[in-house]
């Protein structure tokens, strides 16, 4: 990703557009990558679960939520 020139004092317009279209370009191979379901499957291969057995003991495991108030 280039860097923002505007924030280098270089007023020329052409480097701020330059920068905001490759951070909007990298956002947005953020996104394509984290919808991939072959990715989403990599991470869960990889990754520890975050609940410990404990939690999923508890009688309501849910019980910080605020409950609806009708």
């Amino acid at each position: 990703m280039t860097r923002v020139h505007s924030l280098r004092s270089d007023g020329l317009t052409w480097s701020a557009q330059n920068g905001y279209a490759e951070a909007i370009a990298y956002a947005n191979f953020l996104l394509q990558s984290l919808k991939s379901q072959s990715f989403q499957r990599t991470m869960l291969a990889k990754t520890d679960d975050a609940y410990k057995e404990w939690w999923y003991k508890q009688e309501n495991p849910l019980y910080y939520l605020d409950k609806e108030e009708a």
